[in-house]
């Protein structure tokens, strides 16, 4: 193996944690280099209420439609 290679080989397999947390972070470090600054600055997000108790209950009763006995 040639000797570039030999101390990654060797070092994955001495310490593959160190080694997988260590390519982890070069990862994280990189990321910010290759996501484009506007990919997330499109419309602001809708801030909604979320829903009462009751308009909970109400979505979740079976509806009664023309065809159902009672």
């Amino acid at each position: 193996m040639s000797n570039g290679g030999g101390w990654f080989y060797r070092a994955m397999h001495r310490e593959p944690v160190v080694m997988w947390s260590c390519m982890i972070g070069a990862l994280g470090l990189a990321l910010p280099l290759v996501v484009p600054r506007d990919a997330f600055a499109g419309e602001p997000a809708v801030v909604r209420a979320p829903p009462s108790a009751a308009a909970v209950v109400r979505a979740l009763k079976p509806q009664r439609g023309a065809g159902d006995e009672a």
